[in-house]
């Protein structure tokens, strides 16, 4: 039996990998039972005081839970708020349901991280493969910039 490469520079022929097999064309979805996913979604700058700039923002690629969501804005808004809503079906953004037991108050001290509690009905904090997240901003937008959210998940299976 020949011996096996010890390096990139020994492989013959210009292959870029040894020869390999694959003993499944499938996910194992059982080691990823219980992992948690970092969905982060941010409006850049001066963007953040037009209400069309929110919306729709990652479609659930798995059943998976809400466990956390951080904001963070980099100037205060003189007023505004936002929530996290879930969108099902053919809601329309705006029409979901909120996953946050209140809304983020954006006139809030700028650079700091908020962390508010979430629904306490379990229910709105399940997504479905399909479902989606949305901002959804309340209030007038004056002043602010720069809003960054980060979505914890917990995949189901």
């Amino acid at each position: 039996m020949a011996e096996e490469p010890q390096n990139i520079d020994e492989l013959d022929g210009g292959d870029s990998l040894p020869e390999h097999f694959h003993t499944s064309d499938r996910i194992d979805w059982r080691h990823l039972a219980k992992k948690k996913v970092f969905v982060p979604h941010t409006i850049p700058g001066d963007d953040v005081v037009t209400s069309s700039n929110y919306g729709t923002f990652w479609i659930a690629p798995f059943d998976c839970a809400i466990i956390e969501v951080r904001q963070i804005h980099q100037s205060a808004f003189s007023s505004g708020t936002l929530n996290i809503e879930k969108l099902t079906g053919t809601t329309a953004p705006d029409s979901g349901v909120e996953v946050l037991a209140s809304d983020f108050d954006l006139t809030g001290t700028a650079n700091t991280v908020s962390t508010p509690a979430l629904t306490s009905t379990v229910d709105d904090k399940r997504l479905k493969r399909g479902d989606r997240l949305a901002m959804k901003d309340g209030g007038t937008l004056v002043g602010g910039s720069h809003i960054n959210v980060t979505i914890e998940v917990q995949i189901n299976i």
